[in-house]
């Protein structure tokens, strides 16, 4: 697998990259949602400001620690537990889960309650299969659990089989809110009280000091902040 702008470095010095006259491909591992999230903004950029690099989106193997650590990805976005030593984080935005169900459900008549949200069939997304995910680790510190009818490995398709069911899906808001625009969903707020999520970037120490990996991170970190700035105006602040 080709590393970062293999042939970019050959017109980096050691302080300045060009992104104008780069040339390569840059490899990124990462799952739907963060791709739609995060990633269509790189691809915008590097269309304006380096028309000649080449961005791969890897396949996801669970927390794609293991590609980094392999050299099978440049970067990897997610949400990540302990590294490894020879790995860096760089947290992008924090986010929020939030329930979506189709256009006209009767979830969204009247308040969505933990008992009405319990009582409804749900499809779960599951990225590595292991462990329990953060929604039935707090209902079960309740004494609940709610009945899933269907676990498919991509947000982009529980969100599409969600919108033709009447079955609800609880995902990251920031993907929540581009799927409500662009299919017939509601959105609703969770009725339980789950830990903020914080999505993070994450890369190997031999590409730490390089400028044109350097330079691709601080890309998706203006483009986390803009997401910030979308969020304060879409809420009126």
């Amino acid at each position: 697998v080709s590393k970062l702008l293999d042939d970019a470095r050959g017109i980096v010095s050691p302080a300045v990259f060009d992104p104008a006259a780069a040339t390569g491909r840059i490899t990124i591992a990462a799952h739907d949602h963060l791709s739609i999230v995060v990633l269509a903004g790189l691809v915008s950029r590097l269309e304006r400001q380096a028309p000649a690099l080449s961005l791969h989106i890897a396949q996801p193997a669970g927390d794609n620690v293991r590609l980094i650590e392999q050299g099978a990805a440049d970067l990897a976005l997610g949400i990540f537990d302990a590294l490894p030593g020879s790995l860096h984080r760089r947290g992008l935005y924090t986010d929020s889960l939030v329930c979506v169900v189709r256009a006209g459900h009767p979830a969204t008549q009247g308040a969505f309650t933990l008992g009405r949200y319990v009582a409804l069939r749900h499809v779960a997304v599951t990225i590595s299969g292991v462990g329990e995910s953060a929604v039935d680790v707090a209902l079960s510190a309740q004494g609940l659990a709610r009945h899933v009818a269907l676990r498919v490995p991509h947000f982009l398709a529980a969100a599409m089989l969600v919108a033709d069911s009447d079955m609800v899906l609880t995902l990251p808001s920031r993907f929540a809110r581009l799927m409500a625009k662009r299919l017939a969903l509601a959105l609703l707020d969770l009725p339980l009280q789950v830990a903020p999520l914080s999505p993070a970037m994450i890369w190997h120490e031999r590409f730490h000091g390089d400028p044109a990996h350097a330079w691709v991170r601080q890309q998706l970190v203006d483009i986390a902040a803009s997401l910030d700035v979308e969020t304060m105006r879409d809420a009126g602040v």
